[in-house]
């Protein structure tokens, strides 16, 4: 697929996250741009990575989670409007759906008691 005329023609990993970037690739992607997503991805992996392992604890589940809200973006962004929202805050609330979702089961319920969370653990 040809490289988009918005997209950025490089996008290095040490470079800070940056909403103009973000958002026109997110953009592109919308349009079905894979590489322009693929871009994104690289830009902004590492920073959600890291979020999540620290959240979670566990790498191979961090692994994880960041593949779901990495799929979920790609879902959502033929949907994606600049204007309501960022690239990086979209995908900071899909970070932290994720995280709910996975801390969820670990939280209390109605009808647990602490003794049952106590052998959980």
């Amino acid at each position: 697929m040809p490289r988009d005329a918005e997209r950025p023609a490089s996008i290095g990993t040490d470079r800070p996250v940056c909403r103009e970037i973000t958002d026109r690739l997110l953009l592109a992607a919308g349009r079905g741009d894979v590489l322009a997503f693929a871009d994104f991805y690289d830009l902004t992996a590492p920073l959600i990575f890291t979020l999540l392992r620290r959240r979670l604890g566990k790498s191979g589940e961090a692994e994880q989670a960041t593949h779901q809200v990495y799929l979920e973006l790609w879902r959502r962004a033929p949907r994606f409007d600049p204007a309501a929202v960022s690239a990086f805050s979209m995908l900071l609330l899909l970070a932290h759906r994720e995280l709910l979702g996975h801390t969820a089961g670990t939280l209390p319920g109605p009808g647990d008691d602490e003794d049952d969370l106590d052998d959980k653990g």
